[in-house]
């Protein structure tokens, strides 16, 4: 009951203070709390509310790349197929390998970007079929937060030396290589 009463209280009053500069109406946003890598993590999900609010509008349409395995490959393909709405993980320029030696395959696919930034995130996939990003991972080096406020600025340098990270709806695919 202890761990229960310091989460619900000092981390949730202290929230606002703790992550509303990254957002420019906090208060429409929705937060979790999930447990990732050994603590309990907070979490905003990139729904249309958060996308509209960085992006004007929700049909951010962009060439994208995804690593993937031969079943992740048909799960995207069924996705499209069946007008299901899904966000995966993509980026546009890596400057390092990709941790997962079963993701053998890299997609070219046209994606509807529901977020951008410079440098991954550690999303979460939610039930609803969008991803959830990590508070923690909103700080970048220098004056910048992690976000792109305009989404062509993530093609751009990347101070972390991984990859950026894009949120998106796959829509088509137009390639697929192996890596």
């Amino acid at each position: 009951m202890v761990f229960i009463e310091d989460l619900v209280n000092h981390r949730v009053w202290s929230f606002e203070d703790q992550f509303g500069s990254y957002f420019p109406d906090i208060d429409s946003l929705r937060f979790s709390y999930f447990y990732s890598r050994g603590d309990i993590e907070p979490y905003v999900l990139l729904d249309e509310a958060y996308t509209s609010q960085f992006y004007g509008g929700v049909s951010n349409i962009k060439t994208l790349k995804h690593f993937t395995s031969p079943a992740g490959l048909t799960n995207i393909e069924n996705v499209i197929r069946s007008g299901q709405s899904f966000d995966i993980s993509c980026f546009t320029t890596v400057q390092k390998s990709f941790f997962d030696a079963a993701s053998s395959l890299v997609v070219t696919l046209e994606g509807n970007v529901r977020a951008g930034f410079r440098s991954d995130v550690k999303s979460f996939a939610t039930d609803s079929g969008r991803r959830a990003c990590n508070l923690f991972r909103l700080g970048y080096p220098g004056d910048e937060t992690n976000i792109c406020l305009e989404l062509d600025s993530c093609d751009e340098n990347n101070e972390t030396s991984i990859w950026n990270e894009y949120i998106a709806t796959p829509m088509k695919i137009l390639k697929v290589e192996e890596t």
